[in-house]
């Protein structure tokens, strides 16, 4: 009987060594996302570095990579959604998209010139992106009410900086904790969602802007002249209402605080390209057209 007392210390002991040690971990990673993002150095595997790493370990190191950077003057600008697609969720193991926080000084204006050795690994991915207009506090019931708190659309390059030195082991958790390749984005001209007209833009914005029959619109991505992706609004989600709704609730779920002027990246429309140096231009039909070159 007297053993009893004995095994549980023991037990106690061991799962506060393992918590201990955890926790270690996850700050250690911490300091390492910090690091990538500050210096771009690359970013070992946190999946790697920390055992039996979970989605909400994964998240909450994103959240105080996040804090400690706010800490240092990053602003947060807004989120932006990944793995959109299934191809996508299936090459990193993932159940379903995620996101991550989008920072002010990663904000550029179409006709920017970009350094590619400003990034690890410079990855483009053709968007489109969204602004509230009102404070979000808690989840959003339907797009009905989403519609609501929205305030324009725009088109979107994302310029994602890949900080793991390979991409082949690379999981969904990885990405997460290291902030989804957060860097640079281009924020093409604001369009009051009101004023879209859906018969152009399509599919694109259905339900946002108003009854319109939606026609599927093509999004080129021309790299001096050539075509090097083409994306559909529907490759996020299914739709840009869904992957909107989907990304709005998962912030708010994770404690965040959506306010008034924050920007929405929805997910990559088409297949994300390498960031050559080039001259770059992405025709969006009725929002325009962003024009780009990386050196």
């Amino acid at each position: 009987m007297r053993r009893t007392p004995v095994i549980l210390a023991i037990v106690l002991a061991v799962g506060v060594l393992v918590a201990g040690l955890a926790t270690a971990q996850e700050e250690s990673v911490i300091r390492s996302v910090i690091e990538s993002q500050t210096t771009l150095k690359p970013l070992a595997l946190p999946s790697v570095q920390v055992s039996n790493l979970s989605m909400d370990g994964a998240y909450h190191i994103q959240r105080a990579v996040a804090k400690a950077l706010q800490e240092k003057g990053y602003s947060i600008a807004g989120f932006k959604a990944s793995l959109t697609c299934w191809e996508r969720q299936a090459k990193f193991h993932a159940d379903g998209p995620l996101f991550a926080p989008l920072f002010k000084r990663g904000r550029l204006e179409p006709g920017a010139v970009v350094n590619h050795n400003d990034f690890v690994n410079l990855t483009i991915k053709i968007e489109l992106g969204f602004v509230a207009g009102h404070r979000i506090d808690r989840p959003v019931k339907d797009v009905a009410a989403l519609r609501k708190k929205m305030k324009a659309v725009f088109p979107a390059i994302n310029l994602v900086n890949d900080p793991f030195a390979g991409m082949k082991n690379v999981k969904s958790l990885d990405l997460i904790a290291g902030l989804a390749g957060s860097a640079k984005f281009i924020v093409g001209k604001m369009v009051p969602v009101p004023q879209v007209d859906l018969d152009q833009v399509g599919s694109c914005l259905e339900g946002l802007g108003g009854e319109a029959d939606p026609i599927e619109l093509s999004i080129p991505l021309y790299r001096d002249g050539k075509v090097v992706s083409e994306g559909k609004c529907t490759d996020a989600l299914g739709g840009q209402c869904k992957a909107l709704l989907w990304l709005v609730n998962a912030v708010i779920k994770r404690g965040w605080t959506i306010e008034p002027g924050h920007i929405f990246l929805t997910g990559p429309l088409g297949c994300p390209v390498p960031g050559k140096p080039g001259r770059y231009k992405a025709g969006y039909g009725a929002l325009g057209a962003v024009s780009f070159t990386v050196k």
